[in-house]
């Protein structure tokens, strides 16, 4: 929901900048120079922000893979001991860290 205010907030000042511009008494060579250049902001900033976004969830995902990988071979390391000590050998010793 907050998204799409946000949006519905852009678009109007978009609409309304458009309007003002087309009612100010300027040429029309001028009034389309200053719309090119209003759109060239917008999509540069647009750009800009994408490339953030992306690049902070490309991090994250990497962070979130390290951490599954961790949890995937602690459980792999888990089951194993388990296996081994239902085989009626002794269960090889817990890693110093999970002794404390």
């Amino acid at each position: 929901m907050k998204g799409s205010n946000v949006l519905a907030f852009l678009g109007g000042v978009l609409v309304g900048g458009i309007a003002a511009l087309l009612m100010a008494p300027q040429s029309g060579e001028e009034t389309r120079g200053q719309i090119k250049d209003m759109a060239d902001e917008g999509y540069n900033s647009a750009r800009r922000r994408y490339g953030e976004a992306k690049e902070g969830l490309r991090r994250d995902a990497g962070i979130i893979k390290d951490a599954a990988r961790g949890a995937v071979e602690d459980v792999k390391r888990r089951i194993e001991e388990a296996r081994t000590g239902i085989a009626g050998e002794p269960a090889p010793a817990a890693p110093a860290e999970e002794q404390a």
